[in-house]
């Protein structure tokens, strides 16, 4: 499945339509559009993003190129660590 559909499948199992995830995302819901519909893909910030809305791992996106995936997964695991040291 492609990171679109992937996008497309979590946003209908939250209930949300493309405006109310594109809100939540600080764009719009035709760029989610284009997401979904895989005219254009989302920058690493937007699936950063769409990780913490959606409260998943990078690893969930698998149609990203495994360089982005390595990117993303250390982002991932940066701002995971630094938000629990901040709540201890």
């Amino acid at each position: 499945m492609g990171i679109g559909k992937q996008i497309e499948e979590m946003r209908r199992e939250a209930g949300w339509s493309q405006y109310h995830l594109g809100t939540l995302l600080g764009t719009n819901s035709r760029t989610v559009q284009n997401w979904e519909n895989e005219v254009s893909m989302p920058s690493l910030d937007n699936l950063l993003k769409l990780c913490s809305v959606f409260q998943t791992t990078p690893n969930v996106l698998d149609d990203l190129p495994r360089e982005d995936q390595a990117v993303m997964k250390g982002i991932y695991q940066l701002l995971w660590s630094k938000s629990h040291r901040i709540r201890r």
